[in-house]
């Protein structure tokens, strides 16, 4: 544990910190991009063919597992033996990794782009609006005290400069419209996290005999999520 030189009263209970609104508070940069930093040389999707993430040697593959079993996929580091995968397991992951799973990364990450987004802007409003209150109701108490006017004109300014930026948050809220492009990225990264898992079970739509047709049509399946998910941006801009 992390030694403090502050007096125990004073330092922060690990239950504050797992608290809904601080573990959840909203970040003012956070990426719409994928991969993070951290993977940005492991995944490239220039190069990226799936084999990559059946690898267990290398750190920055023990890395992408974690993100793996973080989402409840399946990885090699599940395995006491990776090498003791069914050839089949196999070569249905190499192919999700390949086809499916950069997309879903792409979708994950835009929708907690928009969820981090739509959050910060409710943040902003709700506290400009607080302060926004608070600083006109002390102009009010000073105008009926005996207080030099320039703390009157001070208050006035800031009312009116939080007023605005909270105004001005508002608006982009209105027409960025965050939640509802949260919750179709959300959706469309659900219906790839389903055809998954349909794809490992060889459930309908994959209960398919021929593996080069089953593989083409996990392909159509993704690039029809994908296209659904375009059609969404094009009517929410």
């Amino acid at each position: 544990m992390l030694k403090t030189n502050l007096p125990e009263r004073f330092v922060i209970p690990p239950s504050v910190k797992t608290l809904f609104f601080i573990k959840r508070r909203p970040k003012l940069r956070f990426s719409s991009k994928w991969p993070p930093p951290e993977l940005s040389e492991f995944f490239d999707p220039r190069t990226w063919d799936g084999t990559q993430a059946l690898m267990t040697d290398k750190p920055e593959a023990r890395l992408y597992h974690q993100w793996l079993e973080r989402e409840g996929f399946i990885s090699p580091s599940l395995l006491k033996n990776a090498s003791d995968m069914l050839p089949q397991l196999r070569d249905d992951l190499r192919e999700l990794e390949q086809h499916l799973m950069p997309r879903f990364w792409k979708l994950e990450q835009e929708a907690k782009y928009f969820q981090n987004l739509h959050y910060l802007y409710q943040w902003i409003f709700i506290l400009g609006a607080f302060l926004t209150s608070v600083l006109a109701a002390l102009s009010v108490l000073l105008y009926q005290s005996n207080v030099p006017d320039v703390w009157i004109n001070v208050l006035g300014v800031a009312t009116t400069v939080i007023g605005a930026a909270t105004g001005s948050v508002s608006f982009l809220q209105t027409n960025q419209v965050p939640q509802k492009q949260w919750f179709q990225a959300r959706n469309a990264a659900e219906r790839m996290r389903t055809l998954y898992f349909l794809y490992i079970a060889r459930q309908s739509p994959f209960d398919i005999a021929d593996d080069q047709e089953r593989v083409q049509h996990l392909r159509r399946m993704t690039l029809r999520v994908l296209r659904q998910r375009r059609v969404q941006n094009r009517a929410s801009s």
